[in-house]
């Protein structure tokens, strides 16, 4: 288990890296890149600790809800978020295309 886990964690960087650094502006990919490792290396060091703490109190039902119910919350954001990347970019190109 441990080892498709790490190849694809090694996967999920590189591509997550990579796409940071064509959605932002040039000057701020590495800042952004920084940004995305920091929270993801602050989740690793939290997560462990809310799951345990939601296991004892609620038990495996309990930690299997709270899960579902992040990944709502997860799948909701990057809706939010894709759909206002998406309306900038459709706002930026049509007015590139009045400028020509």
């Amino acid at each position: 288990v441990s080892i498709p886990v790490g190849i694809f964690s090694t996967l999920l960087y590189t591509v997550s890296g990579a796409l940071m650094s064509l959605v932002v502006e040039k000057g701020d990919a590495g800042t952004a890149i920084a940004l995305s490792h920091a929270s993801r290396s602050f989740t690793g060091i939290v997560s462990p600790i809310i799951g345990g703490k939601v296991f004892d109190e609620f038990g495996i039902d309990g930690a299997c809800w709270f899960a579902a119910g992040c990944c709502m919350i997860a799948a909701a954001f990057a809706s939010i978020v894709s759909r206002s990347i998406s309306k900038e970019n459709i706002t930026s190109s049509s007015s590139e295309k009045k400028q020509l």
